[in-house]
């Protein structure tokens, strides 16, 4: 048997609970997984993100109240990502 045919073969488990799939490990019940490392750092900045937006949308509000304008108010938030970009590369 070729050594790729061997390594797709799922293999006997070597714990109980535990079976191998095509090199990985597959937890069997009762085991819980937990994310770690950039997957965690996604989910914070999504919380992060979805907590910004009602803030967001008051602060476009307020400008509207203070321009008089719709349109304005719009182009100052829209200007403020690259500000920070070249804040925080100039850094």
């Amino acid at each position: 048997m070729s050594r790729i045919a061997e390594e797709r073969r799922p293999r006997p488990a070597d714990k109980p609970g535990r079976t191998h799939y095509q090199g990985h490990t597959v937890a069997g019940k009762g085991v819980r997984v937990e994310p770690a490392g950039s997957v965690q750092g996604m989910r914070l900045l999504q919380e992060l993100w979805n907590r910004l937006d009602p803030f967001i949308v008051l602060v476009y509000l307020i400008l509207v109240a203070q321009f008089a304008s719709w349109k304005d108010p719009f182009i100052i938030l829209l200007a403020i990502p690259p500000g920070l970009a070249g804040y925080f590369r100039s850094c």
